[in-house]
């Protein structure tokens, strides 16, 4: 059974490159970031990392410490290495690690991805988010008892209470020293990744091995496509709850709709688009002012091609 994050506060030099040894001997480690208005126009505040041999979950004082955690410290060595580092929805914290510190995060694995693989069906276009989705593994791998489940809601509970607006947002992973709410908080939100991964990886060796070559491929590929939008589309929160790959293969493309666009894109009963994805081989979700294409690189740019004369301002 697993017990309730040990959370260790990282805020010198010396503990930060201690506690960076220690989980560069891991084969993985979870990782998940907190911060200001966290993505590449906010601010990085705290890394916590994980791995298998140990209850520890790592909580690296990016606001203390600053570039020194990444450099002196051996984070942006760990970042960039071999090991398997395990998020879930690794675009935004990648997108501030690429933009903020200059960090390029190598053998990347998204259980968001794995979870849309393995299990999403394809008719949702929607993805999930690690508080529904963490709710969900709690019931069913039966990890904690039952009173540790109330106490993970309740830490998380209190944790949303404190992001409002009028109670300090997101600003409060800036005060030091961190209310120890918060410190259960960040620590609970990168304690269960790796069981996760374990109970969601198939037991035939064979499948797998084929499933995790497949999750990689496409995390590296997500990774790589969201660090390279321009700001608007990376800030884009609309965009961001929308699906962005239906296989491993696929890549994908957001372009905005002005809102007296939408009637001709969409066309009556919806024959445009249907048009549009039957001869492309893409599918086209709309959503608010965004429209997001997904397929085989030629089908999305085939799509693009035939949106966006329907979009055009005249």
């Amino acid at each position: 059974m697993a017990s309730l994050a040990n959370a260790v506060l990282v805020d010198t030099l010396e503990q930060c490159q201690d506690a960076v040894a220690q989980l560069s001997q891991e084969t993985e480690v979870a990782i998940d970031i907190e911060g200001v208005e966290l993505s590449r126009a906010g601010e990085v505040c705290l890394i916590q990392i994980c791995g298998p041999s140990s209850d520890k979950v790592f909580l690296f004082d990016i606001h203390t410490l600053k570039d020194k955690a990444f450099e002196e410290g051996g984070l942006k060595k760990l970042l960039e290495s071999d090991v398997i580092k395990v998020f879930y929805d690794l675009r935004t914290d990648n997108d501030a690690l690429h933009h903020l510190h200059q960090v390029h995060v190598r053998a990347s694995y998204d259980l968001q991805v794995l979870r849309q693989l393995k299990f999403q069906d394809s008719t949702d276009i929607y993805l999930h988010g690690l508080k529904r989705v963490l709710a969900g593994f709690l019931k069913e791998s039966n990890c904690l008892t039952e009173e540790q489940v109330h106490k993970v809601d309740a830490v998380k509970e209190q944790g949303h209470e404190l992001f409002t607006p009028e109670n300090g947002g997101t600003q409060l992973w800036k005060e030091r020293p961190l209310r120890p709410i918060l410190v259960d908080y960040a620590a609970i939100d990168v304690q269960f990744l790796l069981h996760m991964k374990r109970l969601w990886t198939p037991n035939d060796p064979a499948e797998a091995a084929q499933l995790h070559q497949d999750v990689m491929k496409a995390s590296e590929h997500r990774l790589k496509c969201f660090v390279a939008l321009p700001q608007e589309d990376a800030l884009n929160q609309s965009a961001k709850k929308l699906r962005d790959f239906y296989e491993a293969s696929d890549t994908s493309r957001i372009l905005h709709v002005p809102s007296h666009k939408k009637g001709a894109l969409i066309g009556k009963k919806g024959a445009n688009i249907e048009a549009i994805q039957a001869k492309s081989g893409a599918k086209v979700c709309l959503k608010d002012d965004v429209a997001l294409v997904i397929g085989l690189p030629q089908q999305v740019e085939a799509a693009v091609q035939l949106i966006l004369p329907k979009i055009a301002s005249r």
